[in-house]
C-alpha cells in the first residue's frame, strides 16, 4: 500500500505547525531548560552587592517598630494572636502577619543584633532575583508564546531580566532598610504565586495550583498591595493561555477569592469605619496629614513618573524625598505626568492588542508595563497613604519594566543581528556592561547606609528644608556623644518648624543628659503643649520632676504617661522607681508585675520584685525572684545582697553567710578595676557587716 507523502510547505504545513506550537508538551520540548548556573550567577550578584549592608545599623522607625517593639520579642502572640489585641502594634500583627513572623523570628534566634535581620532581607532579594527568572522562563513556556523568536534566547532574557533586578539601585531601599522587608517579602509571595500558577497549567498539577492559592493567601497576610495579585494572575491566564473562558474563569476563581482577605481584615480593625487605614510599614514621623483621595491621586501621577525616570536614570536616590502636593487635576505637572502614563499603558494594551501567536513578542513587553501600573495601584492611586513618596514602593512593579526592556531589548538584538550577524555578541555585552554600572550604583548607594549619620546626612543633603533628616541627624550626633551637635540639627528643625513636638522633646533629652534640669523641662513642656498625647514627653518630664524633687507631680505624670501608653514600659519602671524611694512596697507590686511581663527577663526588675515580695511579707515569691535574677545575672552584687538579707530574715543564716561572702568576693574583683569608687567600697562595708552578723553567736 503506497505512502501519502506529507507535505513540506504551504498553508496545510503551516497550519500543523500552529497546531503543535498550542500543545503545552512540545512547548516544552522545544523550550530551553532553566540552567542552574544562572540562578547560582543570580544570587551571588545579590549577595555580593549588599554584603557591604551586613553591619548597617537600624534607622529611622526600626528602633520602636523592631528592637523595642515587645510584640516582635514575644513568639506567643504569634501562636496566640488574641493576647495581643490590646497591643499598640496589634493591626500589624493582624494585617501583616507573615511579616512579622518573621522579625520575631529573627529577634528569637538572634535578639536584636542588626546583621541577622540582613542576612534574611539579602537571603530575600536573592531569591526574588531568581523567582523573577523563573517568572520569565515560565511565560516563554505559555502556549502563546510558542511561535515567539525568543524561545531560543529565553534563557539569556531570563537572566538578563533577573540581573537588572538584583543590580538596579532603585532596589536598595527595600532590602538594606530592614524594616522594609515588607515590601521585599511580599514580593517574593507575589512572583512565586505567578510562577507556580503558571507551572501548574503547563504540568496539570493540582499540588502546584493548591500551592499557587497559599502562596497568594500569604502575600496578602504580608502587606496590602498584595491585593492585585490575583488580577496579575488573570491577567496572565489571558494573556498567554488558551481554553474554555468558562473554565478557566472557574480555575482563577480560588485565587480572585484571595483578594478579600486584604478588605475583611481592614474592616475587622475598624478601617471602614474610623476611616483610617493600618498601615504598618508607613514610618512613624509621617506628614502633617494625610491627603484626600482626589489630592492624593493628583501627586501620585508626578511621583510615579519619578518612580520611571529613576528606573530608568538611577540618579537622586534619598530616604526622603521633596515632594509637591496637588489639589488639581488640571496642574501642568500631573497633566503631564497623567499623559506619560496613559502613553505608557495604552502601549502596553496596544501591544497586547496587536500581538498574535505569530508575533507575541509584543504581548510579552505588554504584560510588564502592565505589571507596573497594576502592582503599584494599591499605593500610588486613591488609597491616600501618610508617605507620598517612597523608593521601597517601586521594588515589586519594577519587575514589569525589568521584563519588558529585557524583551524589548533582546528582540532589538535579535533583529540587527539578522541586519548584521555579530551585533547580539556585542548587544549582550552591552548588557554586561549595564548590569556591572548599576550594580556599582548599587554597591555606591548601599554605602550610604553603613552609618545612621551618613544615611540621613546624605538625604539632607538633598531635601534641605525637609525637617524629617535634619531631627535625624540630630538622633545620629545624640547616638554618637555629640550633644553639641545633635542640639543645633534639633534647634534647626525648630527654626523651619516651631511646632514640630519631636524636636523640642529631643531638645529636652539633650538638656537632661546635661543636668540643665529647668532647660529641659521647658523643652517637654512645651512638646507637651503641642501634642498632650505624646508620652514620652510626660515620661521624660516626670524623670526632671523626681531629680528635682517633685516627686507628688512627676508620679502624676507617670500615671498618665502610662494611660497614653500602657505597652511602654519606660514610666512603668519610674514609678517603680519612685515609690520603692518612698517604701509604698504594695503600691509598686503592680507597676513591676506588669513591667515583668513588657520587657525580657531581666536581672534589675527581678531584684525590685523580690525587695517588694519581701518588704511585704511574701517570703517564697521574693525568694524565687531573687533566685531567678541570680540565674540572669549571677555576680550582682544587689540582688546577692537582698537575698542575703532575706535568708537572714528567716532565719538561715548559714545561707546567708555565704551569699555575703560572694557578695563580698564580687566587690573585691570590682574594686580591683575601680580602687576609687566609693559605692563599692559602701557595698563592700554592707558585706563585711553581713558576714559578721551571720557568723556570730
Amino acid at each position: 500500500m503506497a505512502r501519502k507523502k506529507h507535505k513540506k510547505s504551504g498553508p496545510a504545513g503551516r497550519q500543523d505547525i500552529r497546531q503543535q506550537a498550542a500543545v503545552p508538551k512540545s512547548a516544552l520540548q522545544d523550550t530551553p531548560c532553566i540552567r542552574p548556573l544562572h540562578l547560582a550567577l543570580l544570587s551571588i550578584l545579590a549577595i555580593a552587592l549588599y554584603a557591604n549592608t551586613l553591619n548597617a545599623p537600624f534607622v529611622w522607625d526600626e528602633e520602636p517598630l523592631i528592637t523595642r517593639n515587645t510584640l516582635v520579642h514575644d513568639l506567643d502572640y504569634f501562636l496566640h494572636p488574641g493576647k495581643a489585641k490590646d497591643h499598640p502594634h496589634y493591626d500589624a500583627l493582624a494585617g501583616r502577619y507573615v511579616t512579622y513572623l518573621s522579625f520575631a523570628l529573627n529577634y528569637a534566634i538572634g535578639g536584636t543584633s542588626v546583621t541577622g535581620y540582613h542576612v534574611v532581607n539579602i537571603a530575600i532579594h536573592a531569591l526574588n532575583s531568581v523567582l523573577v527568572y523563573l517568572l520569565v522562563f515560565m511565560a516563554m513556556r505559555t502556549p502563546f508564546m510558542q511561535g515567539s523568536a525568543l524561545k531560543n534566547r529565553a534563557a539569556a532574557m531570563a537572566l538578563l531580566t533577573g540581573a537588572l533586578f538584583a543590580a538596579h539601585p532603585l532596589m536598595t531601599e527595600a532590602v538594606t532598610y530592614t524594616f522594609q522587608r515588607h515590601a521585599s517579602l511580599v514580593a517574593t509571595f507575589y512572583i512565586l504565586t505567578v510562577v507556580l500558577y503558571s507551572a501548574a497549567r503547563h504540568k496539570k498539577s493540582r499540588a502546584l495550583y493548591i500551592a499557587s492559592i497559599i502562596s497568594a493567601a500569604l502575600a496578602m497576610k504580608t502587606k496590602e498591595n498584595a491585593f492585585t495579585l490575583p488580577l496579575i494572575v488573570a491577567l496572565y491566564e489571558f494573556m498567554f493561555f488558551e481554553g474554555n473562558p468558562g473554565k478557566r474563569l472557574l480555575r482563577l476563581l480560588p485565587i480572585l477569592m484571595t483578594m478579600s482577605i486584604v478588605p475583611l481584615t481592614m474592616a475587622s480593625l475598624g478601617a471602614f469605619s474610623g476611616g483610617k487605614a493600618p498601615v504598618a510599614s508607613e514610618p512613624l514621623e509621617t506628614a502633617k496629614h494625610v491627603l484626600g483621595r482626589a489630592e492624593y491621586f493628583y501627586s501620585q501621577m508626578p511621583v510615579v513618573a519619578m518612580y520611571l525616570r529613576m528606573l530608568i536614570l538611577p540618579f537622586g536616590q534619598s530616604l526622603d524625598h521633596g515632594y509637591n502636593v496637588y489639589n488639581k487635576l488640571s496642574s501642568l505637572p500631573v497633566v503631564l505626568s497623567l499623559l506619560l502614563h496613559m502613553l505608557t499603558a495604552g502601549a502596553g494594551t496596544f501591544l497586547w492588542r496587536i500581538s498574535s501567536p505569530k508575533r507575541p513578542e509584543g504581548r510579552l513587553i505588554a504584560f510588564g508595563i502592565l505589571w507596573f501600573y497594576i502592582a503599584l495601584a494599591v499605593e500610588s492611586t486613591f488609597v491616600p497613604l501618610q508617605m507620598i513618596i517612597t523608593e521601597y514602593r517601586v521594588y515589586l512593579p519594577a519587575t514589569g519594566i525589568f521584563l519588558a526592556a529585557s524583551t524589548g531589548g533582546v528582540m532589538a538584538a535579535m533583529r540587527l543581528e539578522s541586519l548584521r550577524p555579530g551585533t547580539f555578541k556585542t548587544a549582550r555585552n552591552a548588557a554586561i556592561a549595564l548590569v556591572a554600572v548599576l550594580a556599582i550604583l548599587s554597591i555606591a548607594r548601599n554605602s550610604t547606609w553603613r552609618t545612621e549619620l551618613g544615611i540621613w546626612q546624605d538625604a539632607s543633603r538633598k531635601n534641605p528644608e525637609s525637617t524629617r533628616p535634619i531631627l535625624h541627624v540630630g538622633l545620629a550626633h545624640e547616638k554618637l556623644g555629640d550633644f553639641n551637635s545633635a542640639l543645633k540639627a534639633y534647634q534647626r528643625t525648630v527654626d523651619i518648624d516651631p511646632n514640630h513636638h519631636m524636636a523640642h522633646y529631643d531638645v529636652g533629652v539633650i538638656y537632661n543628659k546635661r543636668g540643665q534640669y529647668d532647660k529641659a523641662e521647658a523643652a517637654f513642656r512645651k512638646s507637651l503643649s503641642i501634642r498632650p498625647g505624646y508620652a514620652i514627653a510626660r515620661n521624660n518630664l516626670a524623670a526632671v520632676l523626681m531629680r528635682t524633687g517633685r516627686d507628688a507631680e512627676a508620679e502624676t505624670e507617670l500615671k498618665r504617661a502610662i494611660g497614653l501608653s500602657p505597652w511602654d514600659p519606660n514610666p512603668y519602671f519610674n514609678i517603680s522607681l519612685l515609690l520603692l524611694k518612698s517604701n509604698r512596697y504594695a503600691e509598686a507590686e503592680p507597676y513591676l508585675e506588669r513591667l515583668k511581663e513588657l520587657v525580657p527577663p531581666d536581672a534589675d526588675i527581678l531584684n525590685k520584685l523580690g525587695i517588694v515580695y519581701r518588704e511585704t511579707g511574701k517570703q517564697d515569691d521574693a525568694r524565687e525572684a531573687f533566685a531567678k535574677g541570680l540565674r540572669l545575672s549571677p555576680d550582682n552584687y544587689h540582688l546577692l545582697l537582698n537575698m542575703a538579707v532575706l535568708e537572714d530574715r528567716t532565719g538561715n543564716r548559714a545561707e546567708a553567710g555565704r551569699l555575703y561572702r560572694k557578695m563580698l568576693s564580687v566587690i573585691n574583683r570590682a574594686l580591683l578595676q575601680s580602687p576609687g569608687d566609693t559605692g563599692l567600697i559602701y557595698f563592700r562595708t554592707l558585706a563585711e557587716q553581713g558576714i559578721r552578723s551571720s557568723t556570730a553567736p
